[in-house]
């Protein structure tokens, strides 16, 4: 079953006879295809990206050290400083319009702070950003 999966790399360029040089996103020998860009510099320079691939793209890329996770959970779990780049928290405040406040990309979360919704900073319609299946 495809999978959303976050990567962290930066794109080759691919040049070919009929058509201008294109960049893509290469791990393990697997083209990505389609990726959409988190954010440009994740702290040293390197793109993070997230993409949809095959079951088969997945387990080539699972063990990579560019390959930050299948989902948002994961990534988390595997480097919070990036989940906070590519998310965007919504935190309960009392004295907030609404008792609530939204913590950017980059920005996190204070101690204490109850986090009430995580959002990616893009993502694919159809997929859950969280778990990285389909919805």
């Amino acid at each position: 079953m495809p999978k959303l999966v976050y990567v962290k790399i930066k794109p080759i360029t691919v040049e070919s006879v009929l058509s201008p040089p294109r960049a893509v996103v290469e791990i393990a020998g697997k083209r990505i295809d389609q990726p959409i860009c988190q954010t440009p510099d994740d702290g040293s320079g390197i793109p993070v990206w997230a993409a949809v691939v095959d079951d088969e793209t997945h387990a080539a890329i699972a063990a990579e050290p560019e390959f930050l996770g299948t989902g948002l959970l994961e990534v988390q779990a595997k480097n919070p400083d990036v989940f906070d780049l590519i998310t965007v928290q919504e935190v309960a405040d009392a004295k907030a319009p609404g008792g609530k406040r939204i913590i950017g990309m980059g920005e996190k979360a204070a101690v204490g702070d109850v986090v009430l919704e995580t959002r990616p900073a893009h993502t694919f319609g159809g997929w859950d950003p969280m778990t990285g299946d389909p919805k």
